[in-house]
């Protein structure tokens, strides 16, 4: 949820500012670009000056007010502790390289570019542009890099934790070259490393980096924090020394004086602020909103633009998290009773219009899901199918008769109207939620759990609270949404991966611990072809569905953005690079 209102602003590529495109002395050799591309080569020349989708000619503007859900304690990006500002970092740090959007994985120079990289991956050396430098002016080195390596190594969140303790050696080179020594196992790693930030040596406090702090870290990023009001908002500026202004990758971005993030309760508080002229963009995920919300003055004026995009990557995965780590939640058969008693098709039909589709896996809507039939988007006939309410109820009585009789083969039964463990226990478990918008939802599987038997309470908690509680596993189920892009790879093991059970602070809320899905995730980060990845990616969604580890909900392929007149500009549809055979 913290990442909803962000992507608004990334799905139009409005990080913009430049306008007009410069040359500067090139970082490699004339026909080597320093990119790199998880799969083949990477799409762009090396003598590009923009990314194709980007607008040299982008107009400067005073502002950009956006809004996110949760509170701001912290403005340390890289640890597990605190709450930060999550759009913000996009603004004010860099990393090494930058994803180019229209390819499923394929990074290009900022900072630094790859200089070599051997094709079994074992070993990636980094060329960092001499004329890169921190906010402060001092210049980015090889020191800064290997210290910025070791520090979220030993310091930082989970996933760099994770991922670079897979890297064997780290050796500087030169004032502005460094080879690390992978194993070559996880043949995405290198491209890991090509996204860290750099923070410098020299600034950076390091006894007590682990620990959230209002004070950033000394890094290099086209904004610095004008104003702080800690839980309530931030203020960015534009650098006007930025080194990076004029690198192909920045062509058409930073397009801001100022970028003013304002935090809010939930999505309800942050639209009301859109309504009043307080935010100039927000994702629309409410039917019922889209129906009848749009009727403000300002809209009605035509002051508001509305559109709605299909990205062309994988839905990902939005439901109701078991936490598997707590009885009686890791019994298979009692999740598997809960899949087949919640009627999503109902709830779908009275709160959303009938719109959405339960979800069937973690790939749907693109090349990736094991799913034949949820390859392509779905047509507008899909979407519009008419739900029988008498229908349903009379198979869903069905689904839950025999859901009940798988339960009494293990040993549960039923008294007085509750659902006992074989240890002749009631079940009563929780839902934990912050955003209203989700409570209904909620409620609705509550009672479909009630005719099982299972006593379901609905909590909310405010946003600071409910985000300690889902980074230390304090719940029984937790809503979550979990995204994929076209090219899966070690963001899995964060998500899924069995060291994630026990480890605070990643996103493997449901705490699955599963060899066969390790085994999964180690295949997709071993594929060499894309045709190899997409097997495994099929494999590794049948293993996370059969395992009901989350009890799906339903999202549209398509996301509608609302923005201010005269701010949004969407002129390309987003298209498939990796495309199946299918």
């Amino acid at each position: 949820m913290r990442t909803s209102l962000f992507y608004a602003v990334t799905a139009f590529g409005f990080l913009c500012s430049v306008t007009s495109v410069l040359h500067p002395t090139p970082l490699f050799a004339k026909g080597v670009t320093g990119a790199v591309a998880m799969h083949g080569e990477a799409a762009l020349p090396p003598d590009y000056a923009c990314f194709p989708k980007a607008d040299p000619k982008a107009k400067s503007s005073e502002a950009l007010k956006l809004a996110e859900i949760g509170g701001l304690d912290s403005l340390n990006f890289f640890i597990t502790l605190g709450t930060t500002p999550y759009a913000a970092r996009e603004w004010m740090y860099d990393s090494l390289m930058r994803r180019r959007p229209d390819e499923p994985f394929s990074l290009y120079p900022l900072i630094a570019g790859v200089e070599r990289m051997t094709e079994d991956r074992k070993t990636v050396i980094f060329k960092i542009n001499d004329r890169a430098r921190f906010k402060n002016g001092k210049k980015i080195t090889a020191d800064d890099l290997i210290f910025t390596f070791n520090l979220l190594k030993d310091k930082g969140r989970f996933n760099y934790r994770g991922y670079y303790k897979a890297v064997l050696a780290v050796e500087k080179l030169d004032n502005l070259r460094v080879k690390f020594s992978l194993s070559g196992e996880n043949r995405e790693l290198s491209l890991i490393l090509a996204l860290m930030p750099v923070l410098s040596a020299e600034d950076t406090p390091v006894e007590d980096f682990d620990k959230p702090s209002l004070t950033p870290p000394e890094g290099a990023g086209a904004y610095r924090v004008k104003k702080l009001d800690a839980g309530r908002s931030i203020v960015l500026e534009r650098d006007p020394n930025y080194w990076a202004e004029d690198l192909p990758v920045n062509c058409g971005r930073f397009n801001f004086d100022e970028v003013r993030i304002s935090m809010f309760k939930n999505e309800r508080a942050a639209f009301e602020a859109f309504r009043a002229g307080e935010i100039d963009l927000f994702r629309e995920g409410d039917l019922n909103r889209l129906k009848s919300g749009y009727d403000f003055p300002g809209a009605k004026a035509g002051k508001v633009e509305l559109y709605k995009i299909f990205s062309g990557r994988p839905a990902g995965m939005y439901g109701f998290a078991l936490n598997t780590r707590r009885s009686p939640l890791n019994d298979p058969a009692l999740r598997e009773a809960m899949f087949k008693a919640f009627d999503y098709d109902g709830v779908s039909s009275r709160y959303f219009y009938g719109a959405y589709d339960q979800l069937r896996g973690y790939f749907d809507y693109s090349p990736l899901s094991s799913f034949e039939a949820l390859r392509l988007p779905p047509t507008e006939e899909d979407v519009d199918t008419l739900y029988d309410p008498e229908a349903a109820r009379s198979d869903r009585r069905e689904i839950r008769r025999a859901a009940f009789a798988a339960l009494k083969k293990k040993g549960y039964d039923f008294k007085n109207g509750a659902l006992m463990t074989p240890k002749g226990e009631p079940i009563i478990l929780e839902v934990l939620l912050t955003d209203t918008k989700e409570e209904r939802t909620a409620l609705a599987f509550a009672d479909d759990m009630r005719d099982l038997g299972i006593k379901i309470n609905v909590r909310l908690a405010d946003g600071a609270a409910y985000e300690k509680r889902k980074s230390e596993y304090d719940y029984d189920i937790v809503t979550h949404r979990w995204y994929n892009s076209l090219s899966p790879g070690t963001e899995q093991i964060n998500y899924w991966g069995c060291a994630g059970k026990e480890t605070p602070g990643t996103r493997n809320y449901p705490g699955v611990c599963s060899p066969e899905i390790d085994k999964a995730i180690e295949d997709l980060l071993a594929a060499r072809e894309y045709e190899a990845l997409t097997a495994s990616a099929r494999k590794l969604d049948v293993l996370l569905a059969e395992g009901r580890y989350v009890i799906p909900l339903g999202l549209s392929p398509y996301s509608v953005i609302a923005g201010r007149d005269g701010l949004t500009n969407v002129t390309h549809d987003t298209t498939l690079l990796y495309k199946s055979d299918e």
